[in-house]
């Protein structure tokens, strides 16, 4: 773009290859042609404006539809999965057992639960343990729950998900829903919505436990769970305080026959009851100490003596209430388990095996007993032994690749003659549901392990039918929810779509008919592949709005994309300032590790380079026609500014401005060059400075590529839109709603800062022409040559 100088010293823009007015005294012929010439200056400034409204459209255009694109994501892969208006389902079997006890070790990981001990480890102080403890501490840090693994009670690794943390491991646990994706837009601080679990559907829930973790499970569930909560003060005493509040609670329900007493008893009794202990003492140990320290491999055992000893008092308390002989077991079933491992950092939330094993170990009521390796007992048990072997080999490698020694190996378990069933934790919860008879939360999507149920083969089928029943509803909900919200024409999935809830689990459907016919395999069959395919099908519904949006913005940039196509100057004294700056911070520097103080004088000579680097190469631009010389004066003049505001290390690094992302990256000692005491918000303007400083030197650059190529001076920025687009579209298919909570932040944050790449590139579009200002009338650059 060229500009016209007119009479008087008034100027105007006109674009390149409008003709030049004809000067005083060129002769008639130039007088002659002066009303078309005319007309040609008119049509440029009605083009000219024509443009600038069309660019101004255009710019507007891409600044809304990049912040509706960036929005959309939360809309598609953060939106909850947790539906309502389900019905129940509950398995019409009778319940094997009338309770169920869950213990929940935060942050214990397998490896350190079921390795044996080393030899040579004594027995730590606890005051309650028995001589039956002490002799089997050497095999084990965990004697008791040894015990019920190799005599009683059935054990196993619960494979958690990523995030590895309290909150999303109890949700799966008791809920059977893994974490809820749009608590990302709180923080992951709380659940966004309710959501149903296992408490909800019990007749009374006691439980015990930390504060952060107790009453989240009471939201939405009014009157039924009756709590006892707490707020016990940190530190090694965590666990302790549990079991205390446990024992009192037992010692209120047998002390007298008050009232209050009796009808604490009958609560206690009662069916369908779950009782709740949270410990928290593993994983305060581990962050604190290191799941590989003393105290923490201490707390395993403490744990373990404290299981014990409620575990029998529990046992003489329900017997007596039920009427059971001393020498029978009670109708109560119990769970142990952890919400998460622990890294050998004292951290979690990652996918490391380390954070995603922990321990599973069920007894008492309706729970199948021990058995030898390789022999799994039901229908299903040539895909769990297949399963179990894989997990063996797994663990052996990690063993072997990793470190033998972190425990990760099976070998260390000395458990290869009993049978290990594994299992995802949410199935923990549908294991839960069908020992105590109760319905399944209606979001669950745990799968029933059915080898860890003692009953016949209808019990199990029933449970597993309900269980698929129970899914599939969610399914059937969920599409009726997106066929009245998606656009027309609606896609239902297909592989399930010409099926339904009377033709499948109804009496007279196809699973009930073998299970009447007694073919009970055919059964859970049918029930597994229903299973498998409606999460696959909540997973598609999930996602269903993401294909419609991406189509559209391919168009968008699609149709964005095709719709627009000879003095040196005298620098001598600007190129001295990078060199002066140089030399007096690294001065300054030294004396600041020195501890020395900054000198007023060279206070006053840094603020001095400053601001002559800054001010200086747009003074007029003097000597300097060309717009590549201003761009090189400009390069030479920031850059003295750049080296007063950088780190010695990155003087020469121009774009070393650090990450733009977060102010936090940037180190003050710099800024400490031009003030000596703090003052956090002229330091905060002058890093926002130093972070300018590149990009406008990039303006100036794209100004003179455009001026030299006589392009207008939206051209480059509308080639860097489109590119900009196919970059962002890119990061829309990167963003994870599965993961730990430091990889769903990568994958929003790269999306969100690729959408607002618009805004940077139309700004330094709009810098450039700016900060370059009005070039003389002349031939451009190398006309002459040509």
């Amino acid at each position: 773009m060229s500009v016209l100088q007119r009479p008087g010293g008034t100027s105007s823009r006109l674009p390149a290859r409008v003709p030049a007015p004809p000067t005083p005294g060129a002769g008639a012929s130039s007088a002659s042609s002066s009303g078309l010439r005319g007309s040609a200056l008119l049509r440029g400034f009605r083009s000219m404006a024509q443009y600038r409204r069309q660019y101004a459209l255009l710019l507007l255009t891409a600044l809304v539809f990049h912040g509706i694109y960036a929005l959309s994501i939360f809309d598609i892969y953060f939106r909850s999965p947790v539906i309502s208006g389900m019905p129940l389902h509950a398995s019409p079997e009778a319940a094997p057992a009338r309770r169920l006890v869950l213990f929940v070790a935060d942050g214990l990981r397998a490896d350190r639960f079921f390795e044996e001990q080393t030899p040579g480890s004594t027995v730590p102080e606890f005051g309650f343990l028995s001589t039956e403890h002490e002799s089997m501490y050497h095999r084990s840090r965990a004697p008791f729950l040894r015990s019920v693994v190799e005599e009683t009670g059935r054990w196993g690794v619960a494979h958690t998900r990523v995030p590895t943390e309290t909150r999303p491991g109890h949700v799966a646990l008791i809920a059977g829903l893994y974490e809820d994706v749009s608590a990302v837009t709180k923080g992951w601080q709380e659940n966004p919505v309710e959501f149903d679990s296992l408490f909800n559907r019990t007749r009374r829930t006691f439980a015990i436990g930390a504060p952060d973790v107790v009453p989240m499970f009471a939201r939405g569930a009014g009157e039924r769970p009756a709590f006892e909560d707490g707020d016990p003060d940190p530190g090694a005493e965590l666990d302790r305080w549990v079991f205390d509040k446990a024992h009192a609670l037992l010692d209120a329900a047998e002390a007298g026959d008050t009232p209050a007493r009796l009808r604490l008893r009958a609560q206690m009794a009662a069916d369908r009851t779950v009782f709740f202990f949270h410990l928290l003492g593993l994983d305060t140990n581990g962050h604190a100490r290191l799941p590989d320290s003393k105290q923490y491999l201490e707390n395993i055992h403490y744990v373990d003596a404290g299981i014990k000893r409620l575990h029998g008092r529990l046992e003489d308390f329900f017997r007596r209430l039920d009427g059971t002989p001393e020498q029978e077991p009670s109708r109560t079933a119990y769970i142990f388990t952890a919400d998460h491992g622990m890294s050998a950092q004292g951290a979690h939330g990652d996918g490391t095996p380390s954070c995603t094993r922990v321990p599973l170990v069920a007894w008492g009521a309706g729970v199948r007993g021990p058995g030898p390796s390789g022999d799994m007992g039901t229908a299903a048990g040539a895909t769990a032994a297949a399963a179990a072997a894989t997990a063996r080999l797994w663990d052996t490698w990690l063993g072997t690749v990793e470190n033998r020694a972190d425990g990760l190996a099976e070998d260390h378990w000395g458990l290869d003659h009993l049978v290990r069933t594994d299992v995802a934790q949410a199935d923990v919860a549908a294991l839960m549901t069908s020992l105590i008879g109760v319905p399944f939360p209606v979001n669950n999507v745990g799968v029933v392990p059915l080898d860890y149920l003692e009953a016949d083969g209808a019990f199990r089928a029933h449970a597993l039918c309900t269980n698929a029943r129970q899914i599939f509803a969610q399914l059937e909900r969920k599409s009726e929810l997106k066929k009245a919200s998606v656009v027309r024409p609606f896609r239902p999935f297909a592989p399930l779509a010409n099926f339904s809830d009377e033709s499948i689990f109804s009496k007279g459907g196809l699973v009930e008919g073998h299970i009447a016919a007694g073919r009970v395999a055919a059964a859970e069959e049918v029930c597994r592949g229903m299973i498998d395919l409606s999460i696959e099908g909540l997973r598609y519904f999930q996602t269903l709005a993401g294909v419609v949006l991406v189509s559209v913005a391919g168009f968008v940039y699609l149709v964005s994309g095709v719709a627009r196509p000879d003095t040196r100057p005298a620098l001598a004294g600007l190129l001295t300032i990078p060199g002066i700056s140089l030399l007096l911070t690294t001065y300054i520097d030294s004396l600041h590790e020195e501890q020395l103080g900054l000198p007023m004088w060279a206070q006053c000579v840094a603020w001095v380079l400053l601001l002559s680097g800054i001010i200086g190469p747009f003074y007029r631009w003097r000597g300097v026609n060309d717009p590549y010389g201003r761009m090189v004066a400009a390069l030479a003049g920031l850059s003295g500014a750049f080296v007063i505001l950088s780190l010695i290390l990155i003087h020469l690094g121009f774009f070393g401005t650090g990450n733009v992302a977060s102010l936090a990256s940037f180190r003050l000692s710099s800024v400490f060059r031009l003030m000596a005491t703090f003052r956090p918000f002229a330091m905060t303007a002058l890093l926002l400075l130093k972070l300018l400083l590149p990009y406008s030197v990039l303006a100036l650059g794209l100004a003179a590529i455009s001026r030299k190529c006589r392009l207008p001076p939206s051209s480059l920025a509308v080639a860097a839109l489109v590119l900009s687009g196919g970059l962002t579209l890119n990061f829309f298919f990167l963003v994870r709603d599965e993961g730990s909570w430091l990889e769903i932040g990568l994958g929003i944050s790269h999306f969100i800062i690729a959408s607002a790449m618009c805004v940077v590139v139309c700004g330094i579009s709009a810098l450039g022409p700016a900060l370059e200002g009005p070039l003389p009338v002349g031939k451009p650059p190398g006309a002459a040559a040509q």
